[in-house]
């Protein structure tokens, strides 16, 4: 009985009244509140999905110390990967890691001693291991990025991995052992 290009009464009913209240949802406080309560939702699971939660309980940065200047950089902790919103710094005390104040939710800063890291491996993969695919196989063969894959002693199984740079070689004492 359709020409092909009409909806079923119920059907066109039924998107009326979604569009209707999805307009209203949209414009109302309600909105605002949801979102605001999924984003500090996400920004906490992400934090205890890639582990920094637990890092934190052993590296918490307990404030004071040396001034640092810290570098935004793409980088893994954990399985989950911090595009942009990771901050690195190397200092004579350890390596300060935070993520960026609108993801920090469920993110402590932490300050990781260098007695506390086992090595650093330095490698074209910026992959966990394990998680290698084909687009990260192709864009270390087109880059030349380095990356430090840093190993904890009290958390072996924990991935930290930064972008390798200048400014975090510098850092780094030589009592940690480097495998480049």
């Amino acid at each position: 009985e359709n020409s092909g290009n009409e909806l079923p009464e119920e059907v066109a009913a039924y998107r009326d009244v979604f569009q209707s209240w999805l307009e209203s949802f949209l414009g109302s406080w309600m909105f605002f509140v949801v979102f605001v309560v999924g984003w500090f939702a996400v920004s906490y699971f992400l934090g205890k999905e890639s582990g920094w939660q637990k890092l934190a309980e052993d590296y918490a940065e307990s404030g004071g110390g040396p001034s640092r200047e810290f570098s935004t950089v793409s980088g893994y902790v954990g399985p989950v990967p911090y595009q942009g919103s990771l901050r690195v710094s190397a200092h004579p005390l350890g390596l300060a890691l935070r993520v960026f104040f609108l993801f920090r939710f469920g993110s402590t800063n932490l300050n990781i001693p260098w007695t506390a890291i086992e090595s650093i491996s330095v490698t074209k993969s910026a992959a966990p291991p394990g998680k290698s695919n084909f687009l990260e196989k192709l864009s270390t063969r087109i880059t030349n990025s380095k990356y430090a894959h840093i190993r904890l002693a009290r958390h072996p199984d924990q991935t930290l991995i930064v972008p390798w740079t200048e400014r975090i070689r510098a850092g780094i004492p030589s009592t940690v052992k480097l495998i480049v």
